[in-house]
């Protein structure tokens, strides 16, 4: 900062009076105030209006911080919600396969024991026909000669599904399974022997 008072200064230097001097004194002190308070009240505005640029810029700053802070937030909220939406359909999408297969297996688990069921049925059908026939097969050959057809029958142990080689081997091997009595016989004494049960021979 600078400040002319060269007119002063000449008319100090010129002035013959006293108070010519006193004035022209009076008036470069008067100029050299007048500037120096306008200096500090154009720093003092200057100095507020940047303050003012600062502050306006942090706050600026702040907002922006803030939004790009509230834009993130939502932004990884909305990806959380979409992720679990996501998921709850795959996990719902999983539990509805894995039923329907379930039930597609007990279906196709429950035709074919109704199937073997029926297999069954017709065999057991079969077989007794089968037997049907053999019985009277075996009625008609006693009918025609009783004595070779029914020794021939009784080789077989139709309890057991047992065939042997003659008539005699069958005989010795059901007495030796009764030599022995158990002691627990279970049905067998019920139904075929009426003596107490101990365990002894007969």
């Amino acid at each position: 900062m600078s400040v002319d008072v060269s007119k002063e200064c000449d008319f100090i230097n010129q002035a013959i009076l006293g108070g010519d001097v006193r004035k022209s004194l009076s008036g470069g002190i008067q100029k050299i105030a007048d500037e120096v308070n306008k200096f500090e009240g154009d720093s003092s505005n200057q100095q507020n209006e940047f303050q003012k640029n600062i502050t306006d810029q942090q706050n600026n700053y702040e907002d922006k911080i803030t939004k790009q802070q509230n834009d993130y937030e939502d932004k990884i909220t909305k990806q959380q919600n979409n992720y679990e939406t996501d998921l709850s359909k795959k996990e719902n999408d999983f539990e509805g396969s894995i039923k329907n297969e379930q039930q597609a297996y007990e279906k196709n688990i429950t035709g074919r024991q109704d199937n073997l069921e029926g297999r069954q049925g017709n065999l057991e059908v079969r077989q007794t026909n089968l037997e049907n026939t053999f019985d009277q097969e075996i009625e008609n050959a006693v009918s025609n000669n009783p004595s070779s057809a029914e020794t021939v029958y009784a080789r077989t142990d139709h309890v057991n599904n047992k065939t042997y080689n003659n008539l005699g081997e069958r005989l010795d091997t059901l007495m030796n399974q009764l030599g022995y009595i158990p002691v627990d016989g279970g049905s067998f004494f019920d139904d075929y022997i009426e003596f107490k049960k101990d365990g002894g021979t007969f």
